[in-house]
């Protein structure tokens, strides 16, 4: 996932510059695995860097899994977890036909 930040371009904060705010946001339950990783592996790195700091939403504190796409998108948060078979099929997935 820290891959994915640094690729949408969140990296490069300029000496003595604010660190960005990220927002992430997921709807799994404490203890979860993608939980426990971001909390303890993700958040860290991206804080100790000095170019980040995070604002986390876990367990559906914003809302549903299928509604973390549309925050995406909306902008209000920057990274979220969003399976394909949550929510209402909106990403451009289809459904299979057989």
């Amino acid at each position: 996932m820290l891959a994915t930040a640094t690729a949408f371009g969140l990296g490069g904060v300029a000496a003595g510059a604010e660190p960005n705010t990220l927002k992430i946001a997921d709807s799994l339950p404490s203890g979860h695995l993608i939980n426990e990783t971001i909390m303890n592996v993700m958040i860290p790195a991206l804080e100790d860097s000095g170019e980040f700091t995070v604002e986390y939403f876990p367990a559906a504190h914003l809302g549903a899994a299928g509604e973390n796409l549309d925050f995406a998108r909306s902008g209000v948060i920057d990274i979220g977890y969003f399976a394909p078979g949550c929510g209402r099929w909106r990403a451009g997935f289809r459904r299979p036909t057989h």
